[in-house]
């Protein structure tokens, strides 16, 4: 990952294993200040420390087409997959699935979480925008 300075603008790619990805949506965990990546291609999730630098894999199966993101203040992630039959997913902060709400949604895009803790999904194939609680 590269900072951007203002008034410059640089894309440099990532390093091994992370070379053939094509990143979508981003998240930050406000509590560490990591940010997160989603790659739809690889199916996956990838997480750089605040600095930017030191990607690690953080979810690496499971997922199909993962686009949109969000870090609720406990942690927790959730991802949307954006499909005709989409999922909304729930995952702790060391990638551990812990719940799916599942095939309801036609092609999710956008996820956010509100400080009440509800989960908005924006939905880009019904064109609505979804409230739910996980």
């Amino acid at each position: 990952m590269k900072k951007w300075e203002p008034g410059f603008f640089m894309y440099t790619g990532v390093p091994e294993p992370y070379a053939n990805w094509m990143p979508k949506a981003l998240a930050v965990d406000q509590r560490t200040g990591n940010v997160l990546v989603t790659d739809p291609v690889a199916g996956r999730v990838v997480v750089y420390n605040s600095a930017g630098a030191s990607p690690r894999i953080l979810i690496s199966s499971g997922l199909v087409n993962p686009s949109g993101i969000a870090v609720n203040s406990a942690g927790d992630v959730y991802v949307v997959e954006s499909r005709l039959e989409g999922r909304l997913l729930k995952f702790d902060s060391s990638g551990k699935l812990l719940a799916v709400h599942g095939q309801t949604f036609g092609y999710p895009h956008g996820v956010a979480v509100a400080a009440d803790g509800a989960v908005w999904v924006a939905e880009a194939g019904l064109h609505v925008i979804k409230v739910t609680c996980m």
